[in-house]
């Protein structure tokens, strides 16, 4: 099927403007959708006075993780005015350097849905922003917060995920942070060994910090393990370690550990020492409103004042007990609603999850789908593109094969020529030629005419002979083509010479 070179033209045309079309559409996809990434990273044009500003934000976010086990109520205040210059200054990080602390802040304060809310935002705006920091912080904390729940299999199980991704990213300071949740919930679980385990590489890990803070945690909670596995001894050596380092150890984690030490020696039948670490336990406990803590030594000492048989003072804790016991109460209610709470949020996060694996999917088949296009649309091309040359190919053929059959017949027309002028001028003089030797033979003619015949016989050959020479002129000069050679001739030589 032969087109024509117009046809053929228009169609390469518009199969390139097809094919541009659908490249140009897949390019403006991936640029919108980079311009909408890049549109969330844009900030506000700088301020006067937004270096300072965003110095003092930082100095307050220390102090409010300084405050945080301490007073942690402080600590809020302080990590509230450090986001509020973060929002005014538009500086995304530094806000969420702010709420991580805040969310901290809340755990340690027991509202673990206000916690969960810092930490659920924290992690949504390090995910679009890819800081893997802030997210492996939020991960942490919103394990806290299952902690907190008693959900101790789902928090041990972000504590896991996170101490990966903080190993991925070399951020020793929150794997530690990270492996010593994971001891307290393993120690929950009743996975005593493990817990130890997790401890223990807490401490380690904890020796490459700038602060060694969680090894002292630590320690407390390597007591509180060893007492559930009623290794007693090793629970007040652990506890002990803690109160060896009051310069290093917050009011939080003396109180744990005086209280810890108490239960210890009330295990093993030392009431007296129960008794004055216990007493020690609740005011420490007391200075920071840690009314859980605060409960359980006052409850240690309303027991051993009991067995030391002073029931006045067993009395007076006992009735502080009761009123600890109410507040915790309204916290509890408090922490269950924040439990259900936590189970709708759990729930809705499933959905979004679905949803996003859902358009991810789709986006991924869209993607698939513009490059199997663009991939046959490309092939399609180069088809067409191998055709229209293919056929140029074959047309340039035909052409020279006409030419050579144009060629040939020529050179037939031109031997028929020959053989037509041999035929017919050199069959008449050769026939002559017969004839006369045929006479000559026969000795009928005398020898005047015999000499008479031979000359012009002679003359009959010279002249047969030169047009012989001509012919073959001819001939090769219909082979190689004609050449020009002028000469000056007198016409009357040549006439005589043909008459």
């Amino acid at each position: 099927m032969a087109f024509s070179k117009q046809v053929k033209f228009k169609m390469m045309r518009l199969i390139c403007i097809v094919l541009t079309c659908i490249i140009t559409g897949f390019l403006q996809a991936q640029i919108q959708n980079r311009g909408i990434r890049q549109s969330q990273d844009k900030k506000a044009p700088l301020k006067s006075g937004i270096d300072s500003s965003r110095a003092t934000a930082e100095k307050l976010v220390k102090e409010s993780s300084a405050f945080i086990y301490n007073n942690p109520d402080s600590g809020l205040r302080i990590g509230f005015r450090a986001l509020e210059i973060y929002d005014r200054i538009q500086d995304l990080k530094g806000k969420v350097n702010a709420m991580n602390t805040i969310a901290r802040a809340y755990y340690v304060k027991g509202s673990y849905d206000s916690s969960l809310i810092f930490s659920d935002q924290v992690l949504k705006i390090s995910q679009l922003q890819k800081d893997t920091i802030n997210i492996v912080i939020a991960m942490n904390n919103i394990g806290l917060v299952y902690l907190g729940h008693d959900k101790y299999k789902a928090a041990a199980d972000q504590f896991s995920k996170t101490i990966v991704l903080a190993a991925a990213i070399r951020n020793n300071l929150q794997e530690t942070r990270a492996l010593f949740n994971l001891g307290i919930c393993k120690d929950y679980l009743g996975e005593y060994e493990l817990a130890l385990a997790y401890l223990r590489k807490t401490i380690e890990k904890d020796q490459f910090n700038e602060e060694h803070h969680i090894t002292l945690m630590a320690y407390d909670r390597l007591g509180k393990t060893q007492f559930h596995r009623k290794d007693f001894q090793a629970a007040i050596d652990n506890y002990l370690k803690v109160l060896n380092n009051k310069g290093q150890t917050d009011q939080w984690e003396l109180s744990f550990a005086n209280t810890g030490i108490a239960e210890s020696y009330f295990a093993i039948g030392n009431y007296q020492l129960a008794n004055q670490y216990a007493l020690k336990g609740y005011q420490y406990a007391h200075l920071i409103n840690a009314k859980w803590e605060a409960k359980q030594a006052l409850d240690l000492l309303s027991k051993t004042n009991a067995v030391l048989n002073n029931f006045k003072e067993a009395y007076k804790y006992n009735l502080l007990v009761q009123i600890y016991k109410d507040s915790l109460n309204d916290q509890t209610r408090q922490q269950v609603l924040d439990s259900f709470k936590l189970e709708q949020k759990e729930a809705a996060n499933l959905v979004l999850e679905k949803e996003n694996k859902l358009n991810e999917q789709k986006i991924k088949f869209s993607t698939m789908l513009i490059s199997i296009i663009s991939g046959f649309a490309i092939i399609i091309v180069i088809s067409f593109i191998w055709l229209f040359f293919n056929y140029k190919q074959k047309e340039s053929l035909n052409q020279l094969l006409i030419k050579k059959n144009a060629d040939i017949d020529s050179l037939n027309k031109m031997k028929d020529q020959l053989f037509y002028v041999i035929s017919h001028d050199l069959r008449s003089p050769m026939a002559s030629l017969q004839q006369s030797l045929e006479l000559i033979n026969k000795n009928i003619l005398s020898e005047e005419k015999k000499n008479q015949l031979l000359n012009v016989l002679h003359q009959q050959v010279i002249v047969s002979s030169k047009m012989l020479n001509d012919l073959l002129a001819w001939a090769t000069a219909q082979q190689h083509g004609l050449k020009v050679n002028r000469q000056v001739v007198k016409p009357g030589l040549i006439i005589h010479e043909v008459v």
